[in-house]
C-alpha cells in the first residue's frame, strides 16, 4: 500500500478509535441517567391518581380539571394562572383515567429498562468498533483474522440494536395500551447486511493474504 494512503488510512482509524471510545463514554452517562429517571419517575407515579385528577409530589398537591379542551390547574388548592387549551385533551384525560400508579411505574421501569439495554449493546458495539480501528492503525493490514471476528460481531451487535426497540415499543404498547408505530427502518437493515457483507470481505481477504505468505515463504 502506498505509504502516503497508508498514513492517511491509519491517521483516520485512529480518530474513529478514540471517537468510539468518546461515544462509549456517553452510553455510560446515559445509563446512569436512566437509571436515576426510573427511581425518580417510580417515586412521582406513587403520587399520580388520573381518576381523582390528583398528582401528589412530595407536600406539594396538584390537581386540575379539564372542561371543553380547557385545563385549569390548582395547586395546593391554589388556582394557577394557566391558559392552556389543546384540541382532544378530554380524550386524552379519559385515557389517563385507565392509568393507575402500577401501571405508570411499570411503564417507566420498562421503558428505561429497555433504553439501558440499548445503551450496553451500543456500549459494546462502540468498544469493537474502537478496537477494529486501534488494530487497523497499528497493523500493516486491515486484513487480519481478529478484525474479520470484530466486523462479524460488530453485525451481530447491529441486530439486536434493530430488535430490541420493536420488542420494547410493543411491550410498552401492551402496557399503556396507545398506538405506538413500530416503523421498520430499511436503513438499518442495509446497514446490517453490508456489515456483514463487509465480514465476508475480510474474511475472503485474510484467506487470499495468508495464502500469498504461503506462496512466499514457502509454508503451509
Amino acid at each position: 500500500m502506498d505509504s502516503v494512503k497508508q498514513g492517511r488510512l491509519k491517521t483516520l482509524s485512529t480518530i474513529v478509535s478514540v471517537l468510539s471510545k468518546i461515544g462509549k463514554i456517553f452510553c455510560f452517562i446515559g445509563i446512569a441517567g436512566l437509571i436515576i429517571f426510573a427511581v425518580v419517575s417510580s417515586f412521582i407515579a406513587k403520587g399520580i391518581n388520573f381518576k381523582k385528577h390528583e398528582i401528589k409530589i412530595a407536600d406539594q398537591v396538584i390537581k386540575y380539571e379539564i372542561k371543553d379542551d380547557d385545563l385549569t390547574v390548582y395547586l395546593n388548592g391554589e388556582e394557577q394562572d394557566i391558559d392552556f387549551k389543546v384540541t382532544g385533551l378530554n380524550d386524552v384525560s379519559k385515557k389517563l383515567e385507565e392509568f393507575t400508579s402500577t401501571k405508570i411505574t411499570t411503564a417507566c421501569l420498562v421503558f428505561a429498562g429497555g433504553e439501558i439495554l440499548i445503551l450496553i449493546v451500543m456500549a459494546i458495539f462502540l468498544g469493537k468498533i474502537s478496537k477494529l480501528f486501534k488494530n487497523i492503525s497499528k497493523e500493516d493490514t486491515p486484513f487480519t483474522s481478529d478484525n474479520t471476528v470484530l466486523i462479524h460481531e460488530i453485525a451481530n451487535n447491529l441486530v439486536v440494536l434493530f430488535i430490541i426497540p420493536i420488542v420494547l415499543s410493543a411491550a410498552l404498547n401492551l402496557i399503556v395500551k396507545f398506538d405506538i408505530n413500530l416503523n421498520i427502518s430499511f436503513t438499518s437493515i442495509t446497514l446490517i447486511l453490508v456489515t456483514y457483507v463487509a465480514s465476508i470481505i475480510f474474511e475472503y481477504g485474510t484467506m487470499l493474504q495468508e495464502k500469498s505468505k504461503q506462496t512466499i515463504y514457502g509454508t503451509k
